[in-house]
């Protein structure tokens, strides 16, 4: 019984704890920390700390944000480098986005339905971008990547492979 007892005080130390801060809501693993949730009536401007009870927040869970649909602007911070799927599906007030350059993927679903959302800027470090990330955001009319980029590029603000082969 009490080796029992010692696994479960070990397991239950080093279990990752989530923690719930006005607007969002982390889930805390080791030294980094992921964003899981935010409360959907948080209103305006967002920008993501960078850190979390000294901890880096290093990326945003599939659709931890979605639904918040008077968010208008959302930055999210250097120490970012995965955004989940659907991670902001349906913020219908989101206007922008600021993608710091560390993000290296942006999951399908990403932006999708974010119907006041009109123009993105995919970082040089993106190095993937899944289906549908930007589906049904009928007002974007632009997206720019940088000439430098290794994978993507950009053409009077429409998103293309290097090639130019594909949309």
């Amino acid at each position: 019984m009490r080796i029992i007892h010692k696994t479960i005080l070990i397991s239950l130390c080093f279990a990752p704890s989530i923690v719930f801060a006005d607007p969002l809501t982390y889930k805390v693993e080791g030294e980094t920390v992921t964003v899981v949730d935010c409360d959907e009536s948080v209103s305006g401007e967002l920008a993501i700390p960078s850190k979390y009870k000294d901890k880096l927040v290093t990326s945003i869970k599939s659709w931890a944000l979605s639904d918040c649909s008077s968010l208008t602007s959302v930055t999210i911070p250097d120490s970012v480098t995965s955004i989940g799927d659907g991670a902001f599906s349906d913020c219908s007030s989101l206007t922008s986005v600021t993608i710091s350059d560390s993000v290296t993927s942006i999951k399908s679903w990403t932006f999708s339905g974010c119907s006041s959302l009109t123009n993105v800027t995919i970082p040089d470090s993106v190095t993937s971008i899944g289906d549908g990330a930007f589906s049904g955001c009928i007002n974007l009319t632009s997206i720019e990547v940088g000439k430098g980029h290794p994978k993507y590029s950009s053409e009077n603000g429409v998103l293309f492979d290097k090639d130019k082969t594909m949309l």
